[in-house]
C-alpha cells in the first residue's frame, strides 16, 4: 500500500508498481511526496504507469538501439541520420536520461539551431529525427510522452515560384550547352526525371522503338562512392509528340551506344582514373556521347 515516511529532513514516498515491486522517491516537502503518490496511483488505475527506471536510459543509448532496429532505410538516409545525430542531437542531449528531456528544452534547442545560422530546413530535419527517437521511446513505455509533440518547428522558407520551360525554350537550352549534356537536359525536361534517376538510367530500360523508357533504378552517392539502388517502383514514360520523339531517339541512341560498353548507363558520370567509381572533385555529371 502506498505510504509516506519521514526520513530525517526528507519525506520518502513508497508504492507498489503493477509488476509487484516497490518503488520509492524522496522529497524535501511532504506535499510533493503526496502529489507524487497520487499521480503514481492514478497512472496505475488508468493503465498508463511507466517504470521510472526505464527513463534513466540515455538518449545516446536509445538512439543507437532505435536506429539499429529500423528496416528498409536507404544508405543515404542512414548516413543523413548519423550526421544529424553526431553534429546536432547528441552534443545537446546525448548523455541526458530520456525522462529528463522536456518540451521547453527541445523548443530552446530548435531556437539555438536557428540562432547559430542553421537553415530552417536543417532545423526541421533535426527536430524530425529527434521526435522519431523520442516517439519510439514513448511507444515502448520508456517515457510517458514525446516531449517533441508540442514543439513548434521552424518551418521552411517559402519556395520560389517554379518556372516551367516551353518546348521551344527547352530545345533552345539544349542547343546552347555542350552537346554531350543535351540528351540529359532533354530527358529531364520532357519526362521530368530527377537527377538520380537520370544518372541511374540504363540502356536496357530504353525502348526507343516504342517511344518509351522505364525508371527502376537511381544512382546515389554515399561517403564519396556511387551506388545504384532500386527505386522500389517502375514508371513508364511514353513520348507525347512526334517531333520530340525524333529528337529524343536520335540523342538517346548516341548516348546508349557509347555508354553500354562502359557502364551500361545512358548518362555516365566521370570517374577516377583507377576505375574505383570515386567522383573527381572537379567532375560534373555528363553523358557518354
Amino acid at each position: 500500500m502506498a505510504h509516506i515516511q519521514r526520513r530525517g529532513k526528507s519525506w520518502r514516498a513508497r508504492y507498489v508498481g503493477p509488476d509487484g515491486r516497490e518503488r520509492s522517491r524522496s522529497f524535501a516537502r511532504k506535499a510533493d511526496a503526496e502529489r507524487f503518490l497520487a499521480t503514481a496511483e492514478a497512472d496505475k488505475a488508468r493503465g498508463v504507469w511507466i517504470d521510472p527506471r526505464l527513463g534513466r536510459r540515455t538518449l545516446v543509448e536509445w538512439s543507437r538501439e532505435f536506429e539499429g532496429s529500423r528496416v528498409n532505410l536507404e544508405q543515404t538516409t542512414k548516413d543523413q541520420h548519423e550526421a544529424l545525430l553526431r553534429t546536432h542531437i547528441l552534443p545537446a542531449f546525448g548523455p541526458r536520461p530520456l525522462s529528463s528531456i522536456t518540451e521547453m528544452q527541445v523548443q530552446a534547442f530548435v531556437a539555438q539551431l536557428l540562432a547559430k545560422g542553421k537553415a530552417p530546413s536543417t532545423a526541421s530535419k533535426v527536430l524530425g529525427l529527434l521526435s522519431q527517437i523520442l516517439e519510439a521511446a514513448a511507444r515502448n513505455q520508456l517515457i510517458p510522452r514525446n516531449p517533441c509533440a508540442g514543439v513548434v518547428g521552424p518551418g521552411e522558407k517559402p519556395v520560389d515560384e517554379k518556372i516551367f520551360l516551353r518546348p521551344e525554350q527547352l530545345n533552345a537550352l539544349a542547343d546552347q550547352i555542350e552537346a554531350q549534356f543535351a540528351p540529359m537536359v532533354l530527358a529531364a525536361g520532357y519526362r521530368g526525371l530527377r537527377f538520380g534517376e537520370l544518372a541511374g538510367l540504363r540502356s536496357h530500360r530504353l525502348h526507343l522503338s516504342l517511344g518509351k523508357l522505364e525508371v527502376a533504378e537511381a544512382l546515389k552517392e554515399t561517403g564519396g562512392r556511387q551506388s545504384t539502388t532500386g527505386s522500389g517502383w517502375c514508371r513508364s514514360h511514353r513520348s507525347s509528340s512526334t517531333c520530340y520523339v525524333r529528337t529524343w531517339r536520335h540523342s538517346l541512341l548516341g548516348a546508349t551506344s557509347c555508354s553500354r560498353a562502359r557502364t551500361g548507363r545512358c548518362f555516365a558520370g566521370r570517374t577516377s582514373s583507377d576505375g574505383s567509381g570515386r567522383r573527381l572533385s572537379s567532375g560534373r555529371a555528363s553523358t557518354s556521347v
